[in-house]
């Protein structure tokens, strides 16, 4: 069994039950009808200009958002990478220790393969893998942090907590590792709300890296999930928390709904200690082989087998034995 804590200060438990159940659900899951999202009732009770019926896509055709020139071999910033890591701790917030290595394997891959874009987190609370995400960025990559911060009313379901000191506190760390003021584009939005006409207004290229961690409802995990596909760059990942968690099955329910139903050509690669992230399908085995290589997606005695599928595409799954918790969670 392996514990974490939960966004209530009590105990996230994991166990081999747990995850079972969650991967028999993903292997049998189906759906037969092609509902539209309705947002007039999601966090905030805002709603897009116009719904958007599931699996609605612009895949295949241009691009909403520009591409950053094409260029290859960016690498990490190593020192910003250093201190981050020592520093993560200190920030409140929920991550496991791994996923900051986990996002630089990935990044120096993107990079590697001439993928550049933006880099983005929508529910950055106190920002502490939105940091993670940050280290990995090349100068010019932009990045973008949207939460409610102060406008806890809309958060309807208090994933994250409802204090409204969320935007202090991350500027008070992007400080301390040394993002000078106006380095990161803070918005305070409902990301219901938004539509990918948001993101050229404030001038960011499509994402190379982008993390949905905001309201954990099922309508908004899927809204936020259908977003973030039609604002990434080809090659990029977005990146969904907790899953699996019992305490947000809505995320759970979410992200099933949006790989058996979405058009945007994202599918699942890789599931580790709580996060799942996803790629375009025409990237996935590139890096599904990759991260097969990286980590043990090997099958233990809570898992099995060694490799899954959700929605008929294979993902590496790590045993979340593997995972370990520190720092302020």
């Amino acid at each position: 069994m392996a514990a974490v804590r939960s966004r209530r200060g009590g105990s996230r438990l994991l166990p081999a039950a747990l995850a079972a159940v969650a991967v028999f659900l993903v292997m049998r899951f189906t759906s037969s009808t092609q509902c539209q999202l309705e947002h007039a009732t999601a966090v905030g009770g805002g709603s897009r200009s116009s719904a958007w019926p599931l699996g609605s896509s612009w895949f295949p055709g241009s691009q909403p958002l520009p591409s950053m020139t094409q260029r290859c071999g960016d690498k990490v910033d190593e020192e910003r990478f250093k201190a981050y890591t020592a520093y993560h701790p200190s920030i409140h917030g929920w991550m496991a220790d791994q996923h900051p290595g986990v996002l630089k394997a990935l990044t120096e891959l993107q990079h590697e393969k001439c993928i550049v874009g933006s880099v983005g987190e929508i529910g950055t609370h106190h920002g502490r893998f939105f940091f993670a995400l940050a280290a990995t960025a090349a100068p010019d990559e932009k990045l973008l942090a949207i939460d409610l911060y102060e406008d806890q009313g809309k958060n309807i379901d208090a994933s994250g907590g409802t204090d409204t000191s969320k935007r202090t506190e991350f500027k008070k760390h992007a400080h301390a590792l040394g993002w000078p003021e106006g380095a990161i584009t803070i918005l305070s939005a409902d990301s219901t709300t938004l539509t990918p006409a948001n993101y050229t207004t404030h001038g960011f290229p499509a994402f190379r890296l982008f993390s949905v961690d905001g309201g954990h409802a099922y309508e908004t995990t899927l809204s936020d999930m259908e977003l973030a596909a039609r604002i990434m760059h080809k090659g990029g990942i977005v990146i969904v928390d907790d899953f699996v968690n019992n305490a947000w099955l809505g995320v759970l329910d979410g992200v099933v709904t949006f790989t058996r139903t979405t058009k945007t050509g994202y599918v699942p690669f890789l599931w580790t200690c709580t996060k799942i992230y996803f790629c375009h399908r025409s990237h996935h085995e590139m890096y599904l082989d990759f991260v097969r290589t990286k980590y043990d997606c090997t099958s233990s005695s809570s898992l099995r087998p060694p490799s899954y599928s959700i929605g008929g595409v294979q993902l590496c799954v790590v045993d979340p034995k593997q995972c370990t918790w520190s720092g302020l969670q």
